[in-house]
């Protein structure tokens, strides 16, 4: 009898130190359904909360799969293994990464460009950001054998000119530059512009010379990045700079479309936004599109150059070119990653 009463008490009871099953429902409850609200606003990614999104998207999943694990005698192994595992999951499908590495497995790069140049031509397109205007950190870019380079935080006018390989040209005097092999048309723009972006139309060499290729080079302003999101000054502040950051999309834009839609454009740079960031929404409202999304292979990120988490430099192209790979490369020489991107004439020719 006592030994019958004993197992009756193990089975009504919760054990010694134990929380009783339904603290522990609750708790994975509601980080079931924390889970759920941020996939969700990053599915969606609505402007105003521009301030959570802007972060990557494991910044905020992954410390509730490590809570979840760290609770394991609270949560007790079924709902751990629920918590974590739909942690895992919604990264899984939220994420862009897991795309493009999975890509890789069945596209070689290299075989894609050598295919693309058996069947015509072929304009490989690089974009770095050169960390305050590193000379090595230009000379990298240019060690891909690059017909167009975009840089960022440039060495500036003269050190740019002074780098260009013969046959080259180049233009930007500020923030932004514009280099290409073959001819460059570029005006001298004012300040305003040439802060934060650089354009031109080139003529390179890799089309015969006679081509022309409208190409821009851009920085925008860095988002507002703060975890003190409880605070309605955070918001506000967020709100004010994603504006301004809105304003210049909506510039590169109206330049777009003056170049009218029959003229090709290659346009991007350290965008300080995250692929797939709906700040970027007019450029494809303007006919561009994300050419690494399209094409690229590996690991996507930019920033910072020794433990990339986000995709903030990118490159963007007219329906004029079909995007052949894309490749994102480490240099030494800067806190960014490069990207480079190879491209074929979209009527094959």
């Amino acid at each position: 009898m006592a030994a019958e009463h004993s197992a009756g008490e193990r089975r009504g009871q919760a054990r010694p130190g134990r929380p009783p099953p339904k603290l522990a429902y609750l708790i994975a409850g509601l980080w079931m359904i924390f889970l759920s609200v941020i996939g969700s606003i990053y599915y969606q990614r609505p402007p105003a909360l521009a301030p959570i999104t802007i972060w990557p998207f494991f910044f905020w999943t992954a410390p509730v799969a490590m809570l979840a694990v760290l609770l394991l005698r609270v949560l007790r192994r079924r709902l751990t293994v629920l918590v974590a595992g739909y942690a895992v999951l919604i990264t899984l499908l939220i994420w862009e990464e897991p795309r493009f590495l999975l890509r890789g497995l069945w596209s070689s790069p290299e075989a894609a460009v050598a295919e693309a140049r058996r069947a015509g031509v072929v304009l490989r397109v690089v974009t770095l950001n050169c960390a305050g205007g590193r000379q090595d950190a230009v000379r990298d870019a240019l060690a891909q054998q690059p017909d167009i380079v975009l840089l960022q935080e440039s060495p500036g006018e003269a050190a740019t000119a002074r780098l260009e390989p013969e046959g080259w040209a180049s233009a930007g005097w500020m923030d932004p530059a514009i280099m290409v092999r073959g001819r460059l048309e570029a005006e001298r723009l004012p300040r305003h512009l040439a802060h934060f972006m650089y354009y031109g139309v080139a003529y390179p060499d890799a089309l015969g010379g006679r081509t022309p290729v409208a190409v821009l080079s851009t920085r925008l302003k860095l988002p507002l990045l703060r975890f003190d999101l409880w605070r309605p000054s955070t918001w506000r502040e967020a709100g004010h700079i994603r504006e301004l950051r809105a304003i210049s999309v909506g510039q590169i834009v109206a330049q777009v479309r003056a170049w009218g839609p029959d003229m090709p454009v290659v346009a991007g740079g350290d965008l300080n936004t995250p692929g797939g960031d709906r700040l970027l929404d007019p450029l494809r409202g303007a006919g561009l599109i994300d050419a690494f999304a399209a094409a690229g292979v590996g690991w996507p990120n930019t920033i910072t150059a020794d433990f990339p988490v986000s995709r903030i430099d990118q490159l963007w192209v007219s329906d004029h070119f079909r995007p052949v790979s894309g490749r994102v490369l480490h240099t030494p020489h800067s806190d960014h990653r490069m990207v480079v991107v190879d491209l074929a004439p979209a009527d094959g020719s």
